[in-house]
């Protein structure tokens, strides 16, 4: 394999060991990774160059701010036209849309919708941790040559992605905010290399630099590594989704809010049964003109504790890298970043270089937003702006220590200040507003029935703190999946199912007498720890994996008041009427009867949740009389419990008093039919209509009792005394609103998810598929109405 080497353009050797010029290509296409290196690569050649001009539409304000440009946080920025604001629109629904396998999706992903890596707190900022992603170093051929690889979560085939063999370093991402990205695209290349100082020059200890890739200049990502709002938007949806795209006609990208000029770029293509691009050109076009136009936030009017902190800002040195103002043709944009690389030292270090940037430097964060964009730094590693500051090294160290030695009143103003640039009143500890209220009754997500005032605040605040993002400083990790309860449920309303990109993986290790060995550590596969440079352990010699999708939580306070007898009732484990249908009561090993998780895990709520701020949070909880689930000592520096009465009480307030999905009837006539085949086929053997309890019967459509439902040849992961194969009947309200379905989100439709279904389910399975098609699709539209 050969070396490339290069200069950048003002003829600066590049710096660090692994100096080879980085031109990107796809490469390592087996268990459908994406790998970019630094080899030559098949590109499509547009030529190179500048943005052309922009022109100036609005004008600017008195103090040289171009005009026009500021919104609350998730608009499009008042200069557009009425044509661009269209296309705006269309551009966030294609950014919200959920990506399925028949859209392209995959083989590898890491999120199926753009949006949900930028929430938090409107469409187009950051996420919590519950988002990362993992960077890793590829040595290519264990010799020389090296590349850098977005390792996703997930995959349609193999349910986890392996970590290469080959890796030499890892690194955590946090989701950046993308808030007034097409402003830094009309900064022109000259205003960069204006305030570049490669050598430092003027003594100042600071020395930012210009990142090139294929000879052109670049200015986005976290080490302003891609070239274009287009290139790097492209390279998102293929990294992060699996998505292919063409790069837009010159004459569309001429048609853009900040028209773009001829730029080098990679073809993007990818191995799965859909035809490239999976992307169209009209839905690139809406994506990009979104992302372009999506104003920064309305800075807070200035106060004198604000002016204060600006000019301590400015009087210890931040200004030097997070400079005011840029110039561009449509005015100054006060995006307080230089665009330029830094050096920020080794404690920040990834040890990743992309294009020209070492495995130190990393560029200047636009500060417009700031407030709403925790947690920050490039990996998330601080929990406030003062601890991002106080992380700051390398070239920054001079200021860090000017900061650090401040009065702690001019400390307070400087936060103030940059609390200012916008987005303050949007800013909370998970994604609802502070101030939201909950749902009415009747309402998604709301209570189930109407609660007394001092009810109705518990319930509240239960909501709030099951929206709450936990922190890593009290007691988040070492491992977990979430970093909140929202993370996993959130489809609908707070509270519903997640999406394939927030699953839970199972592993463990299938022998070759097919039975199902757990591993010592247990069956969670985790995707996180708070340890930035590692990737959390799996079990020794283990050969499966099983994805498990997060399900609604709605109205299971009312499941939690079926009666026993009713359930224990309905079970048939011997099958003793023959009719194939063998439901297994379970009851816990002291005793109490079973009714919530996939495997018949829990007996109530309260320990359903014990369990899950344990398992999926890292948190430890309360001892308490009668509970044995949850952990109530771990071995970090928190002081348990990290999950504290009040909260546990006040949580398990708000998800026992979530009300049931109501009935949604889009054709009645439909939907009628639909009950009648439901009904005639069996598939109320196992979803059983109707349950008592001591308030009236509940329509759920379950037993919650235990059926073999995989087919005989399947693998699965055991759990306490579910079998390999055997699995909860699901609830069906709300279906609607909780795709995809089965226990692994196999099932993208209620038609495929009937068809998956085999073992005790086997002959309704079948009289389905032998149904007519208008039959198949009112029963459909029956369970979609629930």
């Amino acid at each position: 394999m050969r070396r490339i080497h290069a200069t950048n353009p003002n003829n600066q050797p590049r710096r660090g060991a692994r100096a080879a010029a980085t031109v990107e290509r796809q490469a390592g296409r087996s268990l459908g990774r994406r790998i970019w290196v630094a080899v030559p690569a098949r590109l499509v050649l547009v030529s190179c160059g500048e943005a052309p001009t922009v022109p100036d539409l609005t004008g600017v304000t008195a103090d040289g701010v171009a005009a026009g440009i500021f919104a609350p946080m998730g608009q499009p920025m008042p200069r557009a036209t009425e044509e661009q604001r269209m296309w705006f629109e269309r551009g966030k629904a294609v950014a919200q849309r959920t990506m399925g396998p028949s859209d392209g999706l995959g083989p590898s992903f890491n999120a199926v919708s753009c949006m949900a890596c930028h929430e938090k707190p409107a469409v187009g900022g950051s996420s919590g941790r519950y988002r990362d992603f993992l960077m890793l170093e590829i040595d290519i051929d264990e010799v020389e040559e090296f590349g850098v690889q977005v390792l996703p979560h997930y995959d349609l085939n193999d349910v986890r992605t392996p970590t290469d063999s080959a890796m030499t370093k890892i690194s955590k991402r946090n989701a950046p905010a993308i808030f007034g990205t097409g402003l830094l695209q009309a900064v022109p290349g000259e205003e960069l290399i204006r305030l570049s100082d490669p050598d430092d020059l003027d003594g100042d200890g600071i020395s930012g630099r210009v990142n090139y890739e294929r000879g052109e200049l670049a200015r986005f990502g976290s080490k302003a590594h891609s070239l274009t709002v287009e290139e790097f938007t492209r390279a998102v949806l293929s990294r992060h989704q699996g998505i292919s795209s063409d790069i837009l006609p010159l004459e569309r990208k001429a048609q853009l809010p900040i028209p773009l000029g001829k730029h080098v770029q990679a073809s993007e293509s990818d191995f799965d049964d859909i035809p490239d691009p999976e992307l169209s050109e009209d839905d690139l076009f809406a994506l990009i003109s979104f992302v372009m136009l999506l104003a920064p936030p309305t800075p807070d009017a200035p106060t004198p504790t604000t002016v204060a902190g600006r000019e301590t800002f400015l009087d210890i040195g931040c200004g030097k890298c997070h400079a005011p103002l840029l110039n561009s043709p449509l005015g100054g944009i006060p995006a307080y970043t230089d665009l330029l690389i830094h050096d920020m030292g080794p404690e920040l270090a990834d040890g990743l270089p992309l294009a020209l940037a070492s495995g130190s430097e990393f560029r200047t964060t636009p500060l417009w937003g700031v407030v709403a964009s925790g947690p920050w730094l490039h990996d998330g590693r601080a929990e406030t702006i003062d601890e991002a500051i106080r992380l700051h090294g390398g070239e920054a160290t001079g200021v860090r220590d000017s900061y650090v030695s401040l009065p702690p009143q001019d400390r307070q103003n400087l936060i103030a200040f940059l609390e200012s640039l916008g987005g303050r009143e949007l800013a909370n500890e998970g994604m609802l507003p502070p101030d939201a209220a909950a749902p009415a009754v009747g309402e998604l997500g709301g209570p189930g029935q109407s609660l007394s005032n001092a009810e109705q605040e518990q319930f509240t605040t239960g909501l709030h703190l099951f929206d709450r993002d936990a922190p890593i400083g009290e007691g988040l990790g070492p491992y977990f999946n979430g970093d909140s309860c929202r993370a996993c449920h959130f489809q609908g309303a707070v509270g519903g199912a997640g999406p394939p990109g927030v699953d839970v993986i199972r592993h463990g290790v299938v022998n070759s007498d097919g039975q199902f060995v757990a591993p010592a550590l247990g069956t969670m596969a985790y995707h996180y720890t708070t340890d930035r440079t590692s990737r959390p352990p799996v079990g020794d010699g283990v050969n499966f994996y099983e994805a498990r999708q997060a399900p609604p939580l709605f109205g299971l306070g009312m499941l939690e008041r079926v009666e026993a007898d009713a359930i224990l009732d309905l079970a048939d484990p011997d099958d003793a009427d023959g009719d194939g249908v063998s439901g297994r009561a379970v009851f816990t090993p002291d005793g109490r009867l079973a009714r919530f998780g996939w495997k018949l895990s829990f007996p109530d709520l309260r320990e359903a949740m014990r369990d899950a701020m344990s398992t999926e949070l890292g948190l430890s909880v309360p001892t308490s009389p009668g509970s044995t689930f949850g952990v109530t000592k771990d071995s970090d520096d928190i002081p348990d419990p990290e999950l504290g009465s009040y909260e546990l009480d006040a949580i398990l307030h708000y998800m026992a008093n979530l009300g049931p999905p109501l009935r949604h009837h889009d054709d009645p006539a439909t939907e009628a039919l639909g009950e009648h085949v439901f009904n005639t086929i069996g598939c109320g053997s196992c979803h059983v209509p109707s349950l008592p309890t001591p308030d009236g019967p509940v329509a759920a459509y379950t037993d919650l009792l235990l059926h073999e439902v995989m087919p005989l040849d399947a693998m699965g992961i055991a759990e306490g005394p579910a079998g390999m194969r055997e699995f909860r009947t699901a609830p069906l309200w709300g279906a609607r609103h909780s795709a995809p379905y089965m226990h692994d989100g196999r099932a993208w439709t209620i038609d495929e998810a009937i068809r998956a279904h085999a073992g005790e389910a086997a002959a309704p399975t079948q009289w389905y598929q032998a149904l007519a098609q208008k039959d198949q699709d009112a029963l459909v539209a029956f369970v979609l109405s629930l």
